[in-house]
């Protein structure tokens, strides 16, 4: 709950007069923005502060994604559990 009254004085402040939809949609851009690793940040910083919108934020990180050289993030989660399965012996 104080999460979410601090991230509600937050947007308070970017915004004086907003509808439902257009809050919602600032609080889930907001949650991905905190969630994206620094590296993905830099790639972005001179338009970050007016990605406010979830699906073209979305859009802009899955591009950048798939133009990355090498493995994907998941897949290098994937080889990191296979790696470490837990057997000892292996």
């Amino acid at each position: 709950m104080k999460m979410m009254l601090k991230t509600m004085k937050r947007l308070d402040q970017r915004i004086e007069d907003t509808t439902f939809d257009q809050l919602k949609s600032l609080i889930i851009a907001d949650q991905i923005k905190r969630k994206t690793p620094a590296n993905i940040k830099e790639h972005f910083l001179d338009i970050w502060a007016d990605l406010n919108d979830p699906l073209e934020l979305a859009e802009k990180l899955d591009a950048y994604d798939s133009l990355r050289p090498g493995m994907k993030s998941n897949q290098i989660r994937l080889s990191r559990r296979k790696k470490n399965s837990g057997n000892p012996f292996q």
